[in-house]
């Protein structure tokens, strides 16, 4: 079988669409059954319904709802298909603030997947070996309007960890299988090697103010995608000239920014927890900057709100209720070609949060690690050029993993921003993600 859709149900009802896509998919010369994926609802069976595409139910331990009675929704939606699980959730996702990672009861698992088992249903486990989001890649939900961006592992609380580790889950999974499979069902591999990485002393630092690239002019801010930028950060720079004090408001503002008074940090603004508006102080003197240094973080990848989740200031700055008008916007994408410019020197003290930091250290031999970064803020690392994702001291992901592939003996290179911090700390590898 080959998936046309996953979970559109819960997105739209443009059958325009699906048949553009069945068209393709037959086009290119798959001739075996189409199938698309939702959640047991009925309203989601209906939105992605297409002549001749079957359906297969996404649930898990996080839907409060037994196995049977998704069967029964599916079932109530199709005839003359076999019954499956075209995601069963072992897992679920973790979110920056969240108090802890994902841990979904084993138990409710167990009965679910023993059910299917035993009734002849096929699935598909959701996540069977979790993963990393490495970059910038993390998605992010809104659920009940309240945005939640997903850290940087997407370990998912998987059978198989981020590292490909097998887990107690995993083994108990591939017996229930066993019971019922006329096979033999075979052994995991061997889990590949980690390493532990004594701390690497960040020697060299660099300030994002002394690297900001040539900037672009407009009367109003522009977000992101405007500028041809899709990830990464974005400085906002205006001067204020006619109300220069009082309640400013970011509208849209998206996800994370610090803003800047005259160089000064005078406080943040966070999509996470609905803060959009400040006070800005009155300043002497005849010139008053205003910067707004924004990072962006996951976009919505369920539901109706994946439409236009653009990144930055994705509408206009107010000041009680006079819009803020001239504004300098310097992208910042923060890729290779942008991080090889970085003019390092020795490390000295910055009074200026924005921080860039450069180590190096030596390996003589290799395996997989995960670099603590509870000494640091929020921002992002990258290994031997390779980013490995944002960390934030928020939690509750405090260590990024690094695969062994990444890694070389002898000298290696890091790279860390830090959008609040001034300090460089040292970095060490461990064997485990917590």
């Amino acid at each position: 079988m080959v998936q046309l859709e996953n979970e559109y149900g819960a997105y739209g009802n443009d059958t325009h669409y699906l048949l553009a896509l069945k068209n393709l998919l037959r086009k290119a010369g798959f001739t075996v059954p189409l199938f698309s994926a939702d959640n047991p609802e009925d309203k989601m069976y209906i939105n992605s319904h297409l002549d001749g595409v079957k359906h297969v139910v996404n649930y898990g331990a996080t839907y409060n709802m037994l196995p049977e009675t998704a069967f029964a929704i599916l079932d109530s939606n199709q005839s003359n298909f076999p019954g499956m699980s075209g995601e069963y959730w072992t897992g679920w996702f973790t979110a920056w603030g969240d108090k802890k990672f994902a841990d979904p009861d084993f138990s409710i698992q167990k009965r679910d997947i023993e059910w299917m088992l035993k009734n002849g249903k096929s699935f598909n486990c959701y996540m069977a070996d979790g993963g990393t989001n490495f970059g910038f890649t993390a998605g992010a939900n809104a659920w009940y309007n309240k945005y939640q961006a997903y850290i940087t592992s997407y370990d998912y609380a998987a059978p198989i960890s981020e590292g490909g580790i097998p887990t107690a889950r995993a083994l108990a999974i591939r017996d229930m299988i066993q019971q019922y499979a006329t096979w033999k069902v075979p052994e995991y591999p061997s889990p590949l090697p980690v390493i532990e990485i004594p701390e690497i002393q960040m020697e060299f630092a660099t300030s994002l103010w002394d690297n900001l690239p040539k900037p672009v002019f407009a009367p109003q801010t522009k977000s992101m995608e405007e500028l041809g930028q899709n990830f990464g950060y974005i400085l906002y720079r205006t001067k204020l000239t006619g109300t220069r004090s009082g309640l400013m408001q970011v509208h849209e503002l998206h996800d994370y920014a610090t803003v800047f008074l005259n160089g000064k940090k005078i406080g943040t603004l966070d999509r996470f927890k609905g803060i959009d508006t400040m006070t800005i102080p009155k300043v002497e003197g005849k010139d008053v900057t205003l910067e707004i240094l924004v990072a962006a973080y996951g976009r919505n990848n369920y539901g109706d709100r994946m439409i236009n989740d653009k990144k930055g200031i994705t509408e206009y700055v107010s000041f009680e209720p006079f819009t803020q008008m001239n504004w300098e916007m310097f992208s910042l994408p923060m890729d290779n070609n942008y991080l090889q410019k970085l003019t390092f020197k020795p490390r000295s003290t910055n009074t200026k949060e924005g921080t860039f930091f450069k180590g190096n250290f030596t390996l003589d031999k290799l395996g997989d690690t995960y670099l603590d970064m509870s000494k640091y803020k929020s921002g992002f690392v990258v290994v031997n050029g390779h980013n490995l994702g944002r960390y934030w001291n928020r939690g509750p992901q405090q260590r990024l993993y690094c695969p062994a592939p990444w890694l070389k003996k002898g000298k290696n290179e890091i790279i860390v921003f830090d959008m609040e911090g001034i300090n460089a700390e040292p970095i060490s590898g461990y064997e485990t993600e917590q």
